[in-house]
Formats: structure tokens, C-alpha cells, sequence
């Protein structure tokens, strides 16, 4: 099957050309900023990688199937109830975790 779900055609390399778009990447630009669509994180799934750089976490997006789940950083999480919520019942995590508030969640559970 091809990338746009048809099926695959074998094409000799010699008629291969250039994609070239009917529009513009101003355009493009302009048409994603125009997407108002609203995409919530409805669940933390996992995690991969390790440090706030290569850590990554998968997504489930609220009223999305599974299928749609995807692996997104640190940053594009970080200011979501759910990934909060997956973090602090994950103690390899708590890193993550800035100091003070860190420090209540072990007192909390009996930690230190």
C-alpha cells in the first residue's frame, strides 16, 4: 500500500521528479495557524529516553482512537493535568518534579 493508502506502484527512478507544492509555505504556515482545533491529552500511556531533553511520552488525545496516539517531548506535555498525574505515580520520574513540590510528594508518601 502507498503512503495515501492506494495501492503502490513500482516507478523506475529515471521518471522521478521534484515535488513541488501548489502552495506556497506561507500558505501552508497560514493554513496550519488557521487550524482551531483543540487537541487535549486525555492519558499519559508510557514513557522512552531519559533527561528532560530525550524523554519522550505517549500520548492518548481526548476522543482520538489508539491508533492515534503519539510519542510527544517534555515540553509539549509538561503543562497537562495527565502528564502531572502519570509523573507523580511514577517515582523513576519525580525528577521531573520542580524541588518544592517534590519535597511534598515524598513527605506525602512517607519519603525522604
Amino acid at each position: 500500500k502507498s503512503v495515501n493508502g492506494g495501492d503502490a506502484m513500482k516507478v523506475h527512478v529515471s521518471r522521478m521528479r521534484k515535488f513541488v507544492s501548489s502552495s506556497s509555505k506561507e500558505e501552508e504556515l497560514a493554513s496550519a495557524m488557521n487550524d482551531d482545533r483543540e487537541y487535549r491529552v486525555e492519558k499519559v500511556i508510557c514513557h522512552r529516553g531519559k533527561g528532560k531533553r530525550h524523554i519522550k511520552f505517549r500520548v492518548k488525545w481526548e476522543g482520538f482512537p489508539m491508533e492515534d496516539n503519539t510519542w510527544e517531548t517534555f515540553n509539549d506535555v509538561k503543562e497537562t493535568s495527565a502528564f502531572w498525574d502519570y509523573v507523580k505515580s511514577h517515582k523513576s520520574l519525580w525528577y521531573l518534579i520542580p524541588e518544592g513540590e517534590r519535597a511534598e510528594l515524598e513527605e506525602s508518601q512517607g519519603e525522604k
